[in-house]
């Protein structure tokens, strides 16, 4: 079968979309990193959520006894954790 010139343009445009979206996928570092899981001990449950689309990630913390959960988010820039909400989720009796 014979091939035309357009048609080696179009094979050659192919391969050169497909050799610049490979060397994307192998150099090009995801943004952020998701852990979403629970862990629980006692009283103590701990949920991390992953911010996605360059949000914060965030660490819930349930105490169980006293009823309080505290959320703390994590600064990038400083490398720690603040706390920015904290809330009263048992009825007082």
């Amino acid at each position: 079968m014979k091939t035309t010139q357009s048609q080696n343009v179009v094979i050659g445009l192919l391969m050169m979309s497909a050799l610049i979206l490979g060397m994307l996928l192998i150099f090009v570092q995801p943004k952020t990193a998701e852990a979403n899981m629970m862990n629980s001990s006692g009283d103590l449950t701990m949920i991390t959520q992953g911010g996605g689309n360059g949000g914060d990630e965030a660490l819930h913390v349930l105490d169980t006894r006293s009823g309080k959960m505290i959320t703390y988010a994590f600064n990038g820039q400083k490398n720690r954790f603040n706390a920015v909400a904290a809330q009263n989720f048992k009825a007082n009796p």
